[in-house]
């Protein structure tokens, strides 16, 4: 391995590590919303720093990449995988930055299944790490690593429907709240999805160093 290769080895480790303590904190923000602490607001605020950091580590990568690291045929491979972790992480602060400025109004009967909607989330990206590490250095094993990352974000998506459910089933609120309520289950749903995109593009890198 050349030292430019180390180089995004290493970038990427971080960029991982990264998003995963600003998952850490997208729970604590609604967890804090909804306990009626101030200090939600700065911990969003946090998350928005974690992420302008992130974009910082997703620029590193792409410059070593740019400068001659791994062959033409995988750079691409590589760029496009730093840009869906980072979509991972502006997902997760959009959230934030939803809680944090428009502060919207949720079902008291919704509100724990709302924050174990985002623990969820962080279930869901816990293996990407284990991903990573079998990318570098254990390709066959890496399938049995992403398909949990599949299997916990269904977890998500049947907590996304019972919680949808319930709203519309169960709770009395006017439909234009409950639009706006749903919309935000999917919008913390949607940072699942953005997970399992990035593990499915690393079974795609697997497979293409397989031909």
């Amino acid at each position: 391995m050349s030292k430019k290769e180390a180089a995004i080895e290493s970038l990427l480790k971080k960029q991982f590590q990264g998003v995963a303590g600003l998952l850490e904190d997208f729970v604590k923000v609604a967890q804090l919303y909804f306990a009626g602490d101030e200090k939600y607001n700065a911990m969003a605020f946090q998350v928005h720093q974690q992420e302008h950091d992130l974009d910082i580590i997703r620029r590193d990568i792409e410059k070593n990449l740019y400068g001659g690291a791994y062959l033409p045929f995988f750079r691409e491979d590589y760029t496009h995988l730093a840009e869906l972790i980072d979509d991972i992480a502006n997902s997760a602060e959009d959230v934030c930055d939803h809680f944090s400025m428009e502060q919207p109004e949720f079902p008291e009967e919704l509100k724990e299944g709302i924050v174990d909607l985002t623990k969820g989330v962080v279930d869901t990206f816990n293996s990407m790490p284990d991903v990573l590490e079998m990318l570098f250095k254990d390709m066959e094993s890496i399938a049995e690593h992403c398909q949990r990352v599949s299997e916990q974000e269904q977890e998500v998506d049947k907590k996304e429907w019972k919680l949808i459910n319930r709203l519309f089933v169960n709770i009395d609120i006017p439909l234009a709240n409950k639009i706006l309520v749903r919309e935000f289950i999917q919008h913390i749903a949607k940072v699942s999805d953005k997970i399992e995109d990035a593990a499915d593009w690393i079974r795609v890198m697997v497979i293409k160093r397989r031909i």
